[in-house]
């Protein structure tokens, strides 16, 4: 709280905006006479959104489908020693589902195939670059070549189904 507002009321605070907030083009529109609600709404949305441009000036988090989280923890080696765990395949997919927010049905069908190189439902082109493109971000020489080659493995196959 400035030294302006404290210990002061809202209604007290009539005539010292400029103090409070200095002076601004969001300012200048509202103060204009034609200014209306749909005017200020507007620019208060403007605002925060401005706003979190300046906080989070990074990239926004990339939404990531199931069966990119289960091939990025296979690729760094993750899947294989939870698969070697001593409980039974619903007690598996339940932890993952735990660690991917999914559904543990589904997750189970994936830890079915997820050891399969090419099992078609997880090795997509959509998929393979999602992980090449990754791993290159990281600068994940290993995993970019082994998945590189995958996806090269899935092109093939793709064309070779286009020419039958």
């Amino acid at each position: 709280m400035s030294k302006i507002t404290e210990g002061k009321a809202p209604w007290d605070l009539h005539g010292t905006e400029e103090q409070i907030l200095p002076d601004s083009e969001y300012r200048r529109l509202l103060m204009h006479e034609d200014a209306s609600l749909h005017l200020l709404f507007t620019l208060i949305e403007k605002r925060f959104i401005d706003l979190e441009d300046k906080i989070y000036k990074s990239k926004r988090n990339i939404v990531t489908s199931r069966a990119q989280q289960m091939l990025l923890l296979k690729h760094l080696g993750l899947i294989k020693p939870i698969v070697a765990l001593s409980i039974n395949v619903d007690k598996k997919a339940k932890l993952l589902s735990q660690l991917l927010n999914a559904s543990a049905e589904n997750i189970e069908g994936d830890l079915s195939q997820i050891l399969n190189e090419m099992s078609p439902e997880l090795a997509t082109r959509r998929n393979y670059e999602f992980l090449v493109a990754t791993f290159k971000d990281l600068g994940m020489e290993d995993q970019l070549k082994e998945t590189e080659a995958i996806l090269e493995k899935i092109n093939k196959r793709d064309a070779e189904k286009k020419e039958k």
